[in-house]
């Protein structure tokens, strides 16, 4: 396929997942009314695409790339999933901060009434999820350390198991994201 091609569909993807995150920042729902939002939606988009990309390219073409591209495939996803979950656990003191101050100055007129208690509930969830982040950015980074040579060869259940617990952690970030009561 065309580079030029794969470039304007991944542009309009980034977009796509932009104006997603948008339309859930414009609700009445105030956990979602945060920069926050932006943070989880586009973080998703490069942690989950770059491990999904990075499990198809070693599933599929492993039999055609060189061992030191397969390395370089492995370390520039590694390098966006630890990106995208750093940035996004730098920016949750933020939104607490920014949660404490709405409740002092919120009369609760929106959904959920009671902020804190609701993200309070999710507590397990997302604290599981960003283990399994960094559990598996640690495993990933393993892998290519461990089997630098042949990372698609030797090191491809570690490197498909790495992929899978970020995946997972993903999911569980989004689920925790949507929960609300």
């Amino acid at each position: 396929m065309n580079k030029t091609i794969l470039a304007i569909i991944g542009l309009f993807g980034i977009i796509d997942i932009f104006c997603m995150a948008l339309l859930y920042y414009n609700t009445s729902m105030l956990t979602w009314m945060h920069a926050n939002t932006y943070f989880m939606f586009i973080g998703t988009l490069f942690a989950a695409g770059s491990v999904i990309a990075l499990s198809i390219t070693a599933f599929r073409v492993k039999a055609f790339v060189n061992d030191e591209l397969a390395k370089r495939i492995v370390i520039g996803a590694l390098v966006i999933v630890f990106l995208s979950v750093t940035l996004r656990m730098t920016i949750q003191p933020f939104y607490l901060e920014w949660m404490s101050a709405v409740i002092s100055t919120n009369d609760g007129i929106t959904f959920p009434h009671t902020l804190i208690i609701a993200y309070n509930e999710t507590f397990g969830l997302r604290i599981s999820a960003w283990l399994m982040s960094v559990l598996g950015i640690l495993m990933m980074g393993y892998s290519v350390w461990k089997y630098r040579n042949a990372v698609f060869t030797s090191g491809l259940r570690m490197v498909l198991a790495s992929s899978a617990i970020i995946l997972i952690a993903e999911i569980l970030n989004r689920f925790a994201f949507f929960i609300v009561k």
